[in-house]
């Protein structure tokens, strides 16, 4: 019995939540009150109170884990750049490469959001932003021709 009441203190069996939290909208799985007192069904958002920490926990955990895997990947390649271990700091001095590097990259995250914006505004009518983004709508217009 205290084996088991160790273990329950540990925390292991606490990350039974976090799979039932996704195993519930894969499966279809309801609350008891849809099945007992024909209740109104729920979808796939939370619903509890511990449904929702633990969305907020994983998202909060999915972005310091994203953070960290960038931070990894500009030291590895930022070292690259300064030792001189890339084709093009090899060629031109490291400062430039550096430079143009972080130029191109953020020039790939604007053209990369305008094609999301181009994708995502298709099926939205243009007079609802027509006024307050003009060059959005010049930029639609023409690709959506």
């Amino acid at each position: 019995m205290r084996l088991c009441l160790v273990l329950e203190l540990s925390g292991v069996c606490d990350s039974a939540w976090v799979l039932a939290r996704y195993q519930k909208p894969i499966l279809g799985f309801q609350l008891d009150e849809v099945y007992l007192e024909w209740a109104e069904k729920q979808g796939s958002a939370p619903v509890s109170k511990r449904d929702k920490d633990i969305d907020v926990t994983v998202t909060v955990i999915k972005y310091v884990y994203s953070m960290c895997l960038l931070i990894f990947s500009v030291i590895v390649v930022m070292s690259a750049i300064f030792t001189e271990q890339t084709k093009v700091s090899e060629e031109i001095h490291p400062l430039v490469a550096f430079f143009l590097f972080w130029l191109l990259l953020i020039w790939l995250g604007m053209i990369e959001g305008g094609q999301g914006c181009l994708v995502g505004l298709q099926p939205v009518d243009k007079s609802l932003y027509a006024m307050s983004h003009p060059t959005a709508l010049k930029s639609t217009t023409l690709a959506h021709k």
